[in-house]
This record gives structure tokens, sequence and C-alpha cells, in this order.
């Protein structure tokens, strides 16, 4: 397990990337949770609702990705996260989130 050495970047900045991107994902949990239960649309009822459930369903996972990077800059700006190969880990879960919420 190697210290970090091609990251140099000023704690402050991170910070506020964190903010920026927790900010996102608040944002994100309350549009999921202020989506319509139904809808009534005449004719385009279901496809208005299937395009409802489907923007819900990305901006959940786009909340989701916000607060997991939030995290991981947050835990590299205050040293938490020093290790090359554990930030790539947790890199990866948010790809995986990202692949998950496509298919």
């Amino acid at each position: 397990m190697g210290r970090m050495t091609r990251i140099a970047v000023d704690p402050e900045h991170l910070r506020g990337i964190d903010r920026l991107v927790s900010a996102d994902a608040e944002l994100a949990r309350a549009a999921v949770q202020s989506m319509p239960a139904s809808v009534d649309g005449g004719e385009g009822s279901d496809a208005i609702a299937d395009v409802i459930v489907r923007m819900g369903m990305w901006i959940g996972a786009l909340g989701q990705v916000d607060a997991a990077l939030g995290a991981i800059v947050r835990d590299i700006a205050d040293g938490v996260m020093a290790d090359e190969e554990r930030t790539a880990e947790e890199l990866n879960k948010v790809a995986q989130a990202l692949e998950d919420a496509a298919s």
C-alpha cells in the first residue's frame, strides 16, 4: 500500500469541491422526493410516467455518485485517504454505480 504521489491538490480546493458535490447530492435527493406518485396526462400518461420514473432513477443515481465523490474528496483533503489503491477502489464503486444505473 503506497502513498499517493500523483495527486497534489490544495485541501481547501478539495473541500470546495466537496461542498459543491454535496449540495448537488442534496438537490438530487430533494428532486427524487418531490417526484409525483401518479400522472394525469390523458393519453400520454403512461409515457409521461415512464419519463418521470426514469428521471427519478437517474437523478437518484447521480445524487448517490455526488455523495460518494464528496466523501472521497473530503477523505483525500483530510488525509484520511492517502493510498492510491483505496482511492481507486472507491472510484471504481462510483463507476459501478453509474454502470448499474445505465442498465
